[in-house]
This record gives structure tokens, sequence and C-alpha cells, in this order.
């Protein structure tokens, strides 16, 4: 695939999901069972990087545990969202291909 049209089609992700925020994120207001198992793996104090947050589902579920989360998003409208939902948390508009994270930050 050639860089210009890779650049399209993540220009064109982003375009969708603002459009389809609101439900988009009532579809992912509850977690799936599936994601348990995410618990066993974080500790208190932890810093966890949730690439593709969305609206921010996944606080939710590790949001007992005292952990430095920051969460991701291509989606304005999605990090809109996510920060009315848990203001206490740490929410970036963002693309995964350009983080501006010092190396071994999480």
């Amino acid at each position: 695939m050639d860089e210009k049209y890779a650049q399209y089609l993540i220009n064109k992700t982003f375009s969708d999901y603002n459009a389809i925020a609101q439900q988009f994120s009532s579809t992912r207001a509850y977690n799936w069972k599936d994601l348990g198992y995410l618990k066993k793996f974080c500790s208190n104090g932890d810093k966890v990087l949730d690439l593709g947050c969305g609206s921010g589902r996944l606080i939710s579920l590790l949001k007992e545990k005292q952990i430095k989360y920051t969460g991701i998003d291509s989606s304005s409208d999605l990090i809109k969202i996510a920060k009315e939902k848990y203001p206490n948390f740490n929410f970036q508009l963002g693309n995964a291909l350009n983080l501006c994270f010092k190396s071994n930050s999480f």
C-alpha cells in the first residue's frame, strides 16, 4: 500500500469515528466479559496506555486499581465523551503511529 493511500485511510477512519461517536460510545457502555482477565495484569501504581481508547470503557474495568491511565484515540468526539465520563483520568487526542511519549514511559 502506498503512503498516500494509507494516509487517506487513516484520515477517513478519524472522520468516520467522529461521525458515529455517540452511537459507538453507547454500544461500548459495558465491558465484554472477555476483558476481565486484564485486571490481573494491572497492579496499583502501574502505568497503562490504552491505544484506541474510544470513550474510555476500560476505565470501568480498571478504576478500582490505583493506576496511572492514559487513553489515546484519534476521534476528538470520543475523547470528549471519555473526558466527560471519567474526568479524573488522562485522555488525549492522538495517533498510535505518532506518539509523543518518551521511551519506556509505560
